[in-house]
């Protein structure tokens, strides 16, 4: 069971082996976090505030890190409408319906708010 944060030196150990493990670059490729729920409002205040589209039905977190981050937030079902956000949010799989988004489909969504700007 663990009984403390590591030392820094052990999370330089978890981002090196997080990193060779997932193919990343390198170890200044991982954030490592106690949870995803303190990064959320980070990842979201990369994009400057504008407006979010979070594909929902989904963790409410999401919808507040945004908010959190300065962004107007909506909450929205249909996958194309995503492209037309400054920052857009979808979980892969979904919690709570286990709906999974294929890569393909991703990267052209990625690629079309790259294009914008986002």
């Amino acid at each position: 069971a663990l009984s403390r944060l590591p030392e820094a030196a052990r999370v330089r150990d978890l981002a090196d082996a997080a990193a060779s493990a997932y193919a990343a670059p390198s170890a200044a490729n991982v954030v490592a976090a106690p949870g995803t729920q303190i990064l959320l409002p980070r990842i979201a205040s990369l994009v400057s505030p504008g407006q979010a589209l979070v594909r929902g039905p989904t963790y409410a977190e999401h919808q507040r890190a945004a908010a959190i981050a300065g962004h107007a937030v909506r909450e929205v079902d249909d996958f194309e409408a995503l492209a037309g956000a400054d920052l857009a949010v979808v979980v892969n799989p979904n919690n709570p319906d286990g709906c999974i988004v294929e890569r393909r489909k991703l990267l052209a969504l990625a690629e079309k708010l790259r294009a914008r700007g986002g």
